[in-house]
């Protein structure tokens, strides 16, 4: 199988684990992505990793436990990368609260949308045994959180959200907007409508922004 422009990426980049990684426990690692982006995590076996990465299945023990545990080691990769993919979106963004929010939704949809493997990778089996057994699942969901309730801390200091927004209650609820429509489109396997995101966006919008003078009388 050939490696995507992203199991390339993860396999440069090295582990967050263990920094100083070796050629074996990388090439696990790439293997094990392709192997779980394409049966997912209960159809995967360990052959399969070890077949696919060229090594024995006494070398992939020397470096992994278990299936799980490299499994987490290629989700705990994939929610980093995809964590600096969205910041470096925001940080592009034109500067106010609402491009950022917007660029941030849209962000998690594309990196999705572009990466067909997280289909399987990260599908329903996957997720309960990250939720359940595994910390990963709930970082993921704090690093979105925070990076949310900085864009709203700014827009605050800015006067682009309202002042009376509880920015951790709207941080999280904002984070689970994004998680499921994102959760959406991979079960889906196809791409969440243009408009149907944009509306959602607006939404997130009007639950931040202060109401201003014109729409209060429009609404008189």
């Amino acid at each position: 199988m050939s490696a995507t422009p992203i199991e390339s990426e993860f396999a440069d980049r090295g582990s967050p684990v263990e920094p100083r990684e070796s050629p074996a426990r990388s090439r696990i690692l790439v293997a094990a992505i392709q192997v779980f982006g394409t049966y997912g995590f209960s159809k995967s076996t360990v052959q399969e990793i070890a077949a696919a990465a060229g090594v024995s299945k006494p070398l992939f023990y020397r470096h992994f436990k278990n299936k799980q545990v490299v499994f987490e080691v290629v989700v705990e990769r994939v929610f980093s990368d995809w964590h600096e993919a969205i910041t470096e979106h925001v940080a592009r963004a034109d500067g106010t609260t609402v491009e950022a929010l917007r660029v941030l939704f849209h962000g998690a949809l594309e990196y999705a949308q572009a990466r067909p493997f997280l289909n399987h990778l990260l599908a329903r089996d996957s997720q309960l045994l990250l939720s359940t057994q595994s910390g990963i699942w709930d970082r993921a969901c704090q690093a979105l959180r925070s990076l949310i309730e900085q864009i709203l801390r700014r827009g605050i200091e800015a006067g682009e959200v309202r002042s009376d927004v509880c920015v951790e209650h709207m941080a999280d609820l904002l984070t689970e907007i994004n998680f499921v429509y994102t959760n959406r489109q991979l079960h889906m396997g196809t791409a969440i409508e243009t408009d149907l995101a944009e509306d959602i966006a607006r939404c997130m919008f009007a639950a931040v922004t202060p109401v201003r003078a014109s729409r209060v009388k429009e609404r008189l």
